[in-house]
């Protein structure tokens, strides 16, 4: 039974309230219904995924370059 199964993803009315209309596919039968366009959208995760990991990877330098200014200042502090 398709009803029974758990679904995850986006409705098309999600799409449009957040301002992504251009991946939702108007209605052509006469239900009415509206549908994503998961093909299109997954270039838009895809390019979403990829700036995140380099924001991740930024950050990451940040943390180590300040970690190593820590130690440095540790060491001068316990060995005067």
């Amino acid at each position: 039974d398709k009803y029974s199964k758990v679904h995850t993803g986006y409705t098309a009315q999600q799409l449009i309230e957040i301002g992504l209309e251009e991946f939702v596919e108007q209605p052509t039968t006469p239900d009415g219904f509206m549908s994503v366009c998961y093909g299109d959208i997954q270039f838009l995760f895809n390019a979403g995924v990829q700036e995140l990991i380099k924001r991740d990877k930024e950050k990451q330098v940040i943390i180590d370059d300040l970690t190593a200014r820590l130690v440095r200042l540790e060491q001068i502090l316990l060995n005067p």
